[in-house]
């Protein structure tokens, strides 16, 4: 249902009911409504009448429900409130000479699983000003989900016989900002625009099930209800072991009185005192792999028959775990990065005596040294990235040029994607699904072309 009055006042409310064949007969409807209201105050008179700088000013608020029947991360099992067994089952028998294969219970009945539910709250404004001069949009949002599958925890006698069903136990919330901002101008022949985007958004367990703490530091460690997400937890690096009394004045952190350890190995700070650096002295360290901070510029511009654009995109308020290539970077003979030129090394690769030459990284072994392998400040990067997604130059040629020889449209262009990147990492692509940033490189490419209109 919409409703529009005078251009100023607007309201839509809708609904869906939703029926699911996965969940039992009492739980199968969802009912998912939603409503959002906006108000176009630069159309009041008080505001209309005594300004004309002013082109848009709208305020909005939104509220949406919404429902899924296949569960967090598509792991739903369908049917759960069904009894029976699954054929063929986990293990075997021998009858004569056969192997006869088992049948298995599906587990405990689960009558009162149903949908997993997402409410979403929003507050916007939009506001232009001096015919476009100005423009700016803002958004604010909450978004809480309900109802996420887990499996209980209980600790149940192997001779329960069964296996627990899935239930609607966990839920999360999102929370963040979006905010454009834009700019459009004309100077007789040249036209230019300017539209820039950041968005923030934090996520936040608000319940998980999962066993109690078994001390205080678990608690502050592990414990995830009521808890940010997005965190990443390893050891404080605090710089490389210069010489042998330096490793035997340090505490524990090899398990055998460090004497494993080498000149230039990493050394990790005693966060808890106790002169052992074991899983105890873990703390936070960075914000995990999915970036908080998204953000954009779109430049456009066009004067006489030429016109250009350039698009740029970037992130940050994430990190970077580099772990294959940083630990272990001759894994099973493999060739490595020239980076690790610049490591701790003998003066005499073929005399153990001689003397070491300090690097920025360990001295390289096959499989690496445990110690090292720690997920650390070290390989752990607070990363960004700005990166020149595509830029574009073309020229139009004017109609009364081309129409002569049957054509109503020509234009020329040159294009380049991924152009430049500018980042923190020592190696890489910061857009890299793996986070060893160590795969198929992006191409830069460049593009020569005509559209061409008859």
């Amino acid at each position: 249902v919409n409703y529009d009055y005078s251009g100023k006042y607007l309201l839509e409310v809708a609904f869906r009911e939703d029926r699911s064949a996965k969940f039992y007969t009492d739980n199968r409807w969802g009912f998912f409504p939603s409503v959002s209201a906006g108000w176009r105050i630069s159309e009041e008179s008080f505001i209309k009448d005594r300004t004309s700088i002013m082109d848009n000013l709208k305020f909005r608020l939104s509220y949406g429900k919404m429902g899924d029947d296949k569960g967090n991360n598509n792991e739903v099992r369908a049917f759960q409130y069904l009894t029976g067994y699954n054929y063929p089952g986990n293990s075997s028998y021998i009858l004569g000479s056969n192997v006869i294969k088992s049948i298995d219970s599906k587990g405990l009945p689960n009558l009162a699983y149903t949908w997993f539910t997402s409410e979403i709250y929003n507050t916007g404004v939009d506001v232009s000003l001096w015919n476009r001069l100005l423009e700016t949009s803002v958004d604010v949002f909450y978004r809480k989900r309900k109802g996420l599958l887990a499996y209980r925890y209980l600790s149940l006698p192997n001779t329960f016989g069964s296996t627990l069903p899935q239930e609607n136990l966990n839920s999360d919330d999102y929370r963040g900002f979006e905010l454009t901002l834009g700019h459009t101008n004309q100077i007789q022949n040249f036209w230019y625009s300017i539209k820039g985007n950041v968005s923030f958004t934090r996520i936040k367990n608000v319940y998980i099930e999962q066993a109690d703490p078994v001390n205080s530091y678990r608690y502050w460690k592990d414990f995830r209800s009521d808890r940010w997400q997005n965190i990443e937890y390893g050891y404080k690096y605090v710089g490389q072991f210069r010489d042998q009394d330096e490793i035997n004045n340090w505490a524990v952190q090899d398990g055998a009185g460090n004497t494993t350890l080498s000149p230039g190995d990493l050394k990790f700070e005693d966060f808890n005192g106790d002169g052992i650096i074991n899983e105890y002295d873990e703390q936070p360290i960075g914000r995990g792999n999915k970036p908080e901070i998204y953000f954009g510029l779109d430049l456009s511009a066009n004067w006489k028959e030429f016109d250009l654009s350039i698009l740029m995109q970037g992130a940050t308020n994430y990190t970077r775990y580099l772990y294959n290539t940083m630990e272990t970077s001759l894994f099973n003979g493999a060739s490595s990065l020239d980076i690790f030129m610049d490591r701790w090394h003998k003066a005499d690769l073929y005399n153990s005596n001689s003397e070491w030459i300090p690097g920025k990284y360990p001295s390289t072994y096959s499989s690496g040294k445990p110690s090292n392998l720690r997920r650390s400040t070290f390989n752990v990067i607070d990363s960004y990235y700005l990166r020149v997604k595509n830029i574009e130059l073309g020229y139009t040629f004017s109609k009364h040029k081309t129409q002569r020889y049957g054509i109503s449209d020509l234009r020329i262009f040159v294009s380049g994607n991924n152009v430049l990147t500018f980042d923190n990492l020592p190696f890489g692509d910061p857009e890299a699904p793996s986070s060893d940033a160590i795969l198929y490189p992006q191409l830069r490419i460049w593009n020569i072309g005509i559209n061409l209109t008859f």
